[in-house]
């Protein structure tokens, strides 16, 4: 798992670099700034939940092992990964706009609203408990695993807030999104039906591809705040986690195949 950690972060780090490049030099327009921004925090998060955590793992770390370090690493995570969520919202919410003609309206606030994006992950990281790279159990826990304290204790009540609420408004989003394309490819000739084909086709394998990995990461990192979760479940919410942050790569490479 350490080998397919560390590759994964490794791959997708690389294979950002050209993205970020290409939304850079489109940055005049709202969407692309807020992918740039993604961007940026993406590669962030898999130095993190991915090369750092494959690592950890490798040196069969625990939180008693360096508690500052996993303090450190544990509190970005959480605030990258928030933060995230906080700009997957704005990003789905942009592209909605656009296609219903109204985004000239919120345009000029883009920089302002990811200044809110940025503190609103700076919360997560400096105020709320973070959860804690576990070697053994080969993932993020906000439980240390000290003594016999019940898990209960180590609950992150803003964390299950914003998973529950903004990745279900996101995936709610972008249902939506693809309703709107869909009833707005309905409505045009023919012609023009045809050449909006591949655009949706692309549009639903990225809508799928968000909402599986971010619900599936989002849900099962709740449940392990609660319950103790077995090996499977774990692996599965940790790798959902990565992925999350590495997927516009992955929607890159197979969008434009199609």
């Amino acid at each position: 798992f350490a080998s397919w950690s560390i590759a994964w972060g490794v791959m997708c780090e690389i294979l950002y670099m050209p993205c970020a490049v290409a939304l850079y030099r489109e940055r005049a327009k709202s969407c692309y700034r807020v992918m740039l921004w993604l961007a940026f925090v993406d590669c962030v998060a898999l130095m993190l939940n991915s090369i750092i955590f494959g690592i950890i793992i490798i040196c069969g770390l625990v939180f008693c092992s360096l508690p500052w370090f996993m303090w450190i690493v544990g509190a970005s995570g959480l605030g990258v990964w928030c933060g995230a969520c906080f700009g997957c919202l704005l990003l789905v919410s942009f592209r909605l706009f656009e296609l219903l003609n109204v985004s000239r309206r919120f345009e000029a606030h883009t920089n302002r609203i990811l200044c809110i994006a940025t503190c609103y992950g700076l919360y997560f990281a400096l105020f709320t408990p973070a959860p804690l790279a576990n070697a053994n159990h080969m993932s993020f826990f906000f439980d240390p695993f000290i003594d016999d304290v019940p898990m209960k204790q180590f609950v992150n009540w803003p964390h299950t807030f914003n998973n529950l609420l903004l990745v279900l408004s996101t995936v709610t989003l972008y249902a939506l999104l693809c309703v709107v394309v869909v009833y707005q490819q309905k409505a045009m000739p023919s012609e023009g039906r045809k050449a909006m084909v591949s655009v949706n086709t692309s549009l639903f394998i990225q809508a799928s591809l968000i909402c599986v990995f971010n619900l599936t990461a989002s849900l099962e990192y709740i449940y392990m705040n609660f319950f103790a979760a077995p090996r499977v479940f774990i692996l599965i919410g940790q790798i959902s986690f990565q992925i999350a942050h590495g997927e516009y790569n992955l929607i890159n490479l197979v969008t434009t195949h199609i």
